[in-house]
């Protein structure tokens, strides 16, 4: 014990001299404590939407994705299932849909996302995908709080418009988001 107390001494003065190096979300022990409103603070639930909603190319040559589709009046989309289309890096038949939502920081709502993808002649995705807890800040990698995103697949795109629709189950149809992706092919 006697060994480490001129380290101890050290290690005081350190953090006396720095008091920024010793969080102030600290336990007893030293352990970080996340944040959290005190219990007799007023909370305001957020109210839990659909933000956003983007899609990205497959490239089928590289395994890489395109910038997002969705609003982007700077990528047509011509034949981009040869890659033609604004000089597309390679051939794409497939596309990733992403639905972002937006809640409650690290909340579990239990929510379902219904995400709905046709073209004119056929419905390339009709399914409900379960929302878990929404990020919280706390873990590596996270960049924004109170966030799920959900991904869709769709395959054999890249020659037909195709209608986007998601939604949070069980809410009111006009809070479906509804987007398109204007594919198109020919000569």
């Amino acid at each position: 014990m006697a060994k480490n107390l001129p380290i101890a001494g050290i290690l005081l003065c350190v953090l006396a001299t720095f008091p920024g190096l010793v969080s102030s979300n600290a336990n007893e022990k030293g352990q970080f404590v996340p944040p959290i409103p005190f219990k007799n603070e007023p909370h305001t639930p957020v109210p839990y939407k659909i933000e956003s909603v983007q899609a990205f190319l497959f490239y089928a040559h590289s395994g890489k994705f395109s910038e997002n589709l969705i609003d982007n009046k700077n990528f047509p989309l011509w034949n981009v299932i040869i890659g033609e289309g604004t000089a597309l890096p390679s051939a794409s038949q497939q596309t990733m849909v992403v639905v972002k939502l937006k809640g409650e920081r690290g909340g579990y709502p239990g929510l379902k996302v219904h995400f709905v993808a046709r073209s004119p002649t056929r419905t390339l995705c009709d399914t409900t995908s379960d929302t878990g807890v929404f990020s919280s800040g706390y873990r590596a990698g996270e960049l924004e709080v109170g966030v799920w995103y959900s991904a869709f697949w769709l395959d054999g795109t890249g020659c037909e418009r195709i209608t986007l629709e998601a939604s949070i189950v069980g809410e009111p149809k006009e809070k479906t988001i509804k987007k398109t992706i204007d594919f198109e092919c020919g000569e």
